[in-house]
């Protein structure tokens, strides 16, 4: 009888937050932004609190592969 294999990953989940004036006429929001997305970082949620404006990413780390 064969068992099916079963796949473990170990997962850390990393946040970072950049916080930004909504008044800002740069680009940097958008450099930022593609910095980020180029190196596996997902956009994840958006704040506007007071005058400014909370990007929030998230990306997903395997720590460690079991398979048993």
């Amino acid at each position: 009888m064969d068992l099916p294999i079963c796949n473990e990953k170990e997962v850390t989940v990393l946040s970072k937050t950049l916080k930004y004036l909504r008044s800002d006429q740069s680009n940097q929001v958008k450099v930022h932004k593609e910095y980020l997305e180029d190196r596996g970082w997902i956009f994840d949620d958006l704040h506007y609190i007071d005058s400014y404006l909370y990007m929030v990413y998230k990306k997903e780390v395997v720590k460690r592969n079991k398979a048993f």
